[in-house]
């Protein structure tokens, strides 16, 4: 690599790391896996639960109007973890070791993960900053780092 390729290389590297929190970024479902995937290489037991060593599959849930606001990433043998759809919100946001969610929960879940969505982008556009969404987003790159290894 020439001296000035890796000069222009170097300043968009830097560039890209200074302002990639300013911005909520939507996280697909395989964004969720790697995710899930780095956080149980971390511990497959959380708070005295035994989960799933394997992903076993990823479902969407959307709001009215179809953007998904996250997603159920089933382990397998059993467990599920719900991960967010958007770097501006903490990845891993619930989990259990049973093999699916209540009508109840995803009801929950619909309305918790909308609101802060629609917080994230309201402080998005008051402060053209994610509130804490650089942490978020750190957590994310970090899980979905940890996924890929």
């Amino acid at each position: 690599m020439s001296r000035v390729n890796y000069g222009f290389y170097c300043f968009w590297r830097c560039f890209l790391c200074l302002v990639g929190g300013l911005w909520a970024v939507p996280m697909g479902a395989v964004q969720a896996e790697l995710a899930v995937w780095g956080w149980l290489g971390e511990s497959p037991q959380r708070l005295g639960e035994m989960l799933g060593v394997e992903v076993g599959g990823v479902e969407s849930f959307t709001d009215d109007t179809g953007r998904v606001l996250y997603y159920a990433v089933r382990l397998v043998p059993a467990g599920l973890v719900v991960v967010s759809a958007d770097d501006s919100v903490e990845p891993i946001v619930a989990f259990t070791s049973a093999g699916q969610l209540g009508e109840g929960l995803e009801e929950i879940l619909k309305n918790d993960l909308a609101g802060r969505l629609n917080f994230a982008a309201e402080e998005i556009s008051v402060n053209s900053q994610v509130a804490d969404g650089s942490e978020s987003a750190t957590k994310w790159q970090r899980l979905m780092v940890l996924g890929d290894t």
